[in-house]
């Protein structure tokens, strides 16, 4: 028997219309997220916006939702009005409909509003300059994310994986490196990431396990004393059966990934 080919495969997994556009309704759950859209690596301000991402899966990456967000006041209204696949070009392969739009939001306390067809749930949401908390329950329409870590400007935050060692090895590490800097730590910070779906999934899970801390107000010479620090640290376990490693993220310079005593630069 003959293998169809990829447009035939295409056109028996979704309806094509006369126009070549698809459009299909609102099928919930969707989950969304308020984050920092810029790398964590790139230096500047935060960019922030709301992303939609449909828990249904679709035969390809081009589906998206057709919707519009409005901020008056302190009010976030998100109007979903359908799901559209409009791509001149496919890429075949199992994916969310999402959304995603630039938030111009100063930091402070919002109420947020997610509609579609009869549905609408509504949240309560702070946007801080180290975390976006929204506070809600979730209804038939949305699934709520956990709480959304970011990094202030001037600060620095330090991610350490004692593979195969004790976490305490980490843990001392992190608090001593705060002691000879004499700088406030915050310890048992969540993971900073940029992608907003890739802790938060699947749904229920905790926060990183891993000994994390983030250094408050960290000037340039600071942060070059961090580095030597976890050079110095990382290199005593260069010849051993499992290794160390620390990720250094600062919001206004470069990052690093660092193991065996050298630092891989990330950009």
């Amino acid at each position: 028997m003959r293998r169809p080919s990829g447009t035939l495969l295409f056109t028996l997994l979704v309806p094509v219309g006369a126009t070549g556009q698809i459009t299909l309704p609102v099928q919930p759950p969707i989950r969304f997220a308020i984050y920092d859209v810029r790398s964590r690596y790139a230096p500047g301000a935060p960019q922030l916006a709301l992303t939609l991402r449909s828990e249904r899966q679709y035969p390809t990456l081009q589906y998206r939702f057709e919707a519009t967000t409005t901020i008056a006041d302190t009010v976030i209204t998100v109007s979903i009005a359908r799901v559209i696949n409009d791509g001149p070009i496919q890429q075949h392969a199992v994916g969310p409909a999402s959304y995603t739009t630039a938030l111009n939001a100063a930091p402070g306390a919002y109420h947020l509003v997610i509609r579609a067809d009869t549905l609408a749930d509504e949240y309560r949401v702070w946007i801080g300059s180290d975390v976006v908390d929204v506070v809600g329950k979730g209804g038939a329409l949305t699934i709520p994310p956990l709480r959304i870590y970011r990094l202030p400007p001037r600060a620095a935050y330090l991610h350490c994986t004692p593979a195969g060692f004790s976490m305490a090895l980490c843990e001392d590490f992190l608090k001593l490196v705060a002691a000879r800097l004499g700088i406030r730590a915050v310890p048992s910070l969540g993971p900073i990431e940029r992608n907003p779906f890739r802790y938060p999934l699947p749904r229920g899970s905790g926060p990183d396990p891993y000994p994390q801390m983030l250094l408050d107000d960290i000037s340039d010479e600071h942060a070059a004393q961090v580095l030597t620090m976890v050079r110095a640290f990382t290199d005593l376990f260069r010849y051993a059966q499992y290794r160390v490693s620390v990720v250094i993220w600062r919001a206004n310079g470069p990052g690093y990934t660092c193991f065996d005593g050298i630092c891989h630069v990330q950009n």
